[in-house]
């Protein structure tokens, strides 16, 4: 079990990690292209509903399905390899600290 020093200081970057990278993420995203496709990611759902008896309706829904999720996907990639590089050095940091920890006497342990 981790101290609670180390629980309060691991909430703290979680916290300030997270507002970094939706600052990064709106940034670097077009937003209005996002929205776009969740919208329609969205119907063509709503449409499995609607035409649930025309196999010809559900089989074109779930073709659309699949191009918007790669578009949004694609939407994704930029704000995401920007984000990687800076935080995969601080996981690297992160597991120094945090990581590893010799057992204890007397601790129980899975080996």
């Amino acid at each position: 079990m981790l101290p609670a020093a180390y629980t309060w200081s691991l909430t703290a970057i979680a916290i300030a990690v997270a507002f970094a990278m939706l600052w990064v993420f709106k940034r670097c995203s077009d937003q209005a292209r996002i929205q776009v496709a969740k919208r329609k990611i969205r119907a063509y759902l709503l449409a499995f509903r609607l035409f649930g008896d025309e196999p010809a309706m559900i089989f074109k829904s779930q073709w659309q399905l699949l191009v918007w999720n790669l578009r949004y996907l694609a939407l994704m990639l930029r704000p995401t390899v920007v984000t990687i590089v800076p935080l995969a050095l601080l996981l690297f940091h992160l597991d120094a600290v945090y990581g590893r920890r010799p057992l204890r006497a007397g601790e129980a342990a899975i080996v």
